[in-house]
């Protein structure tokens, strides 16, 4: 894992504010219809949506308690079971979307603001060492590698 400097938190936050412009960009004209197409089996862009706020909602968390508190232990909490407990799935896609796009916001506001030692806060997730600027290289590179691509798919497909 790459070691922390200014210059690359700046990447990553650049990346979380890219997928936010990508999804708002593409998904706000986006129909219920439409969202809930799936192909081939894969997720659909409601599904997939769903799945980026988890990630968020879980990964954020963390970023949160570390800087509250002095290298805090977190329970292992995983992204589908918030998402399953939370009930994405069953928002409407655009009430969804626009929720996405405030706790982006929110966390983007946070970490516009840190300092180099904030950026290396610690804290203990699922018995591993982990710090802000980790979480926010995890949360960056897992959605611009994993679900940038998808979402350029998904909202191409016709209603």
């Amino acid at each position: 894992m790459p070691e922390y400097t200014p210059q690359l938190a700046n990447n990553f936050v650049d990346m979380l504010r890219e997928t936010d412009q990508h999804l708002q960009k593409r998904g706000t004209s986006i129909s219920e219809k439409q969202a809930t197409i799936s192909v081939d089996g894969a997720w659909s862009l409601h599904e997939l949506l769903s799945h980026i706020r988890a990630c968020q909602d879980v990964w954020a968390c963390t970023i949160y308690q570390m800087l509250a508190s002095e290298n805090p232990s977190m329970p292992k909490i995983h992204p589908d079971s918030w998402q399953a407990m939370m009930c994405y799935h069953s928002q409407p896609f655009q009430q969804s979307l626009s929720a996405f796009h405030h706790t982006r916001l929110d966390l983007l506001n946070v970490l516009q603001d840190l300092d180099d030692a904030e950026w290396q806060c610690t804290g203990i997730a699922d018995g591993r060492p982990i710090t802000v600027f980790g979480q926010v290289r995890r949360m960056a590179l897992h959605e611009k590698n994993s679900h940038w691509e998808q979402i350029v798919a998904l909202t191409e497909i016709p209603d």
